[in-house]
Order: structure tokens, then sequence, then C-alpha cells
């Protein structure tokens, strides 16, 4: 498991999931990694990345405004 302080190995466990196109697991990931730090710029462009290709286009704008 790991650590919830830790938001930049939450932002690359996602990255793997997105190249294994594990896009749900990639979602909750990079939303751990938001959690823990809501100024983590490249988690919010690959969550809003991941919304899109999951078909959430409001979601996908909502972070990209958010960031």
């Amino acid at each position: 498991a790991i650590k919830p302080m830790f938001a930049d190995l939450h932002y690359k466990l996602g990255a793997l999931y997105v190249r294994k196109q594990r896009l749900e697991d990639a979602c909750n990931c990079f939303r751990n990694s938001l959690d823990i730090n809501n100024k983590f710029f490249r988690s919010r462009v690959y969550l809003a990345k991941v919304l899109r290709e999951l078909g959430d286009k409001d979601g996908a704008i909502r972070e990209v405004m958010a960031s």
C-alpha cells in the first residue's frame, strides 16, 4: 500500500495505469494525489485527460479550469 502522504507516488502509479489502459484505476490514483496536494498540476492534467478518454467531457473541463 502507498502511504497517503506521497502525492507524487499516487501520480506515478496513475501514470502506469494509463499505460496499461486501466483508466478507472488511474482516475482514482490521480484523485488520491489531488486529495493530498490539490495544487499538483501534473495530476490534474492527467486526470482531465483520463476523464476525457472515459467520456466525461464536463469533468475534464472542470479539471482543466481548476488547474
